[in-house]
């Protein structure tokens, strides 16, 4: 009968052991991906300030072409106490001239966390110049 008991004891030991593994690999799980769930977030949320850093750069830049017919060459930074980023923001505006009368604005928008850049992007924006008595 002793031996009965110290068995029934033994297995409900190695039963709820089993469910404590069990219950620490589901917890394990969750938590793993809560984290990186809350890590593609981070990367969602500076992707999108990135594009509207950009945007908004390339709308500076039609904007000064409009009026004064030259493309700015400017760099931009902003620190990351400026916005809500834990990544430096840099944007640098140039143009390229091709062998057509077109001219191109580019602007280039990027993150940085220290040297290492995080994201990038491109934004163009053809401007065509008026050909011989062509007006627009």
């Amino acid at each position: 009968m002793k031996e009965n008991h110290q068995r029934r004891r033994g297995a409900i030991l190695v039963i709820v052991l089993a469910c404590i593994v069990l219950t620490a690999g589901v917890i394990g799980n969750l938590v793993r991906q809560t984290v990186l769930t809350h890590q593609q977030s981070k990367i969602e949320f500076a992707h999108s300030q990135l594009n509207v850093l950009a945007d908004d750069a390339l709308s500076y830049a039609i904007q000064k072409y409009t009026q004064s017919g030259t493309v700015p060459k400017e760099t931009w930074t902003i620190p990351r106490e400026e916005w809500d980023l834990n990544y430096e923001g840099r944007v640098e505006f140039s143009a390229t001239e091709n062998t057509t009368p077109e001219t191109t604005i580019q602007i280039q928008a990027r993150l940085f966390d220290g040297e290492e850049t995080i994201q990038q992007l491109t934004r163009s924006y053809p401007l065509t110049t008026p050909q011989n008595g062509e007006n627009n």
